[in-house]
């Protein structure tokens, strides 16, 4: 994916940092899944259509990057938005295309597309962005709801202006537990290093707008379709949505395998904690799979970005439910790994704190024990039916062969 920028001087746009920002926001976000983040950055800063135009914006870098973390179900998360504008040129008077462009659309529309797309550049927006992404992981569901309601509280709008609010509501953030973040920013005079605390973080955000101000960035770019100007036939809008159909499945299919990707991804993420009981053998083949669904993910991004669109209806057809197989196989792994034999032995086994239930009781009641664990074998379970009198005896001859826990 790449970053575009306009070329200033080509469309005689000024580049000159302005002395002041056109609109600023600074928001702390709290988001109690991944995909809520990603969904509202996705709704909010992507590739959006807007009519018959485009706006492409600056945030696709941090999607990325959110799209790689190591971010599960147990994971909370606090947004620090700081969203600049300084500058915003239309680009004005009458928009023709040139004598050669017109023959070439004349003569084929398609070859036309291929040269010089399907949208033309109409406004520039320069500014900044940082987003400051923490996350901190709890160890029970339960655990994570109390403290999606104490992060709730830290979130809100602020000033530029509000530096002491803004380390307090950070300070607290950091008595809640263990903290991840990274950082992504764009715009400004200096580049925030690799590796840095929180607190250098925090001191970052707060200079971060000075910096925009001596050095912004093109942070928005947004375009018109050329069938409406006046000297295009609305043919053209027709032939732009026939490519249209392949574009959508091309970008459905690649949505799919980035889904199961982050699939396996959350998947690894919970190995040592609630997905203790797959095997190494188990683990080995969902690697595998993840494997498998980055090369397609990879090949697939590759061939859309370089094939001539000609190719697209080939593309969209050769991946057209790839990530619904790869997802059978996970899914067919998962499976395999869940099921017992009949008359196998296993335990029940606490992974937090490392024990089993125990062999010895305690007034009637199960023990634990880290040495000593109980055997439970798998056997049938007897159909059970209140209006048959005979399921007493069924369940008297299976009552010897179950094991028995009760709870306090």
């Amino acid at each position: 994916q790449r970053r575009v920028r306009a070329d200033p001087q080509s469309q005689h746009l000024p580049t000159t940092p302005s002395s002041r920002f056109i609109s600023q926001r600074f928001q702390l976000r709290h988001f109690k899944r991944r995909e809520d983040l990603l969904k509202f950055y996705m709704n909010d800063n992507s590739i959006v259509t807007a009519g018959d135009g485009l706006k492409g914006r600056s945030t696709s870098t941090f999607l990325q990057i959110v799209s790689g973390e190591g971010i599960t179900s147990l994971d909370s998360l606090l947004v620090v938005d700081i969203d600049l504008v300084t500058d915003s040129q239309m680009i004005n008077g009458k928009v023709e295309l040139s004598e050669t462009a017109q023959r070439m659309m004349k003569q084929d529309e398609r070859k036309f597309i291929s040269m010089f797309g399907t949208h033309y550049l109409r406004c520039v927006v320069r500014g900044g962005k940082l987003i400051l992404l923490v996350k901190i992981r709890s160890h029970s569901p339960v655990g994570k709801e109390q403290l999606d309601k104490e992060m709730a509280g830290l979130a809100g709008t602020l000033s530029l202006k509000d530096e002491a609010q803004f380390r307090t509501k950070m300070t607290k953030l950091q008595t809640l537990g263990t903290l991840d973040w990274v950082l992504y920013t764009l715009g400004g005079t200096v580049k925030p290093p690799e590796t840095l605390s929180l607190l250098q973080a925090v001191n970052f955000a707060l200079k971060f707008p000075s910096q925009v101000l001596q050095q912004d960035e093109v942070r928005e770019l947004q375009y018109l379709g050329y069938w409406l100007l006046p000297s295009v036939p609305w043919s053209f809008s027709t032939t732009v949505s026939s490519y249209q159909q392949y574009t959508v499945e091309i970008m459905d299919s690649l949505t799919d395998i980035r889904g199961l990707e982050d699939e396996v991804g959350n998947l690894k993420n919970l190995r040592s904690s609630q997905l203790t009981w797959i095997t190494r053998n188990g683990w080995k083949e969902i690697g595998e799979v993840e494997s498998e669904t980055k090369n397609q993910r990879k090949a697939l991004s590759s061939q859309f970005t370089s094939a001539n669109i000609e190719k697209f209806k080939d593309i969209g057809k050769k991946y057209d439910g790839a990530a619904e197989k790869l997802k059978k196989e996970l899914t067919e792994i998962l499976k395999e790994e869940k099921s017992y034999e009949m008359g196998e032995e296993v335990y029940l086994y606490n992974a937090k704190s490392a024990v089993y239930v125990g062999q010895k009781n305690y007034q009637g009641y199960a023990s634990v024990s880290k040495t000593t664990p109980i055997v439970i074998k798998m056997v049938p379970c007897p159909y059970h039916d209140d209006d048959n009198d005979d399921d007493g005896e069924m369940e008297a001859k299976y009552r010897n062969s179950l094991v028995t826990i009760q709870s306090p």
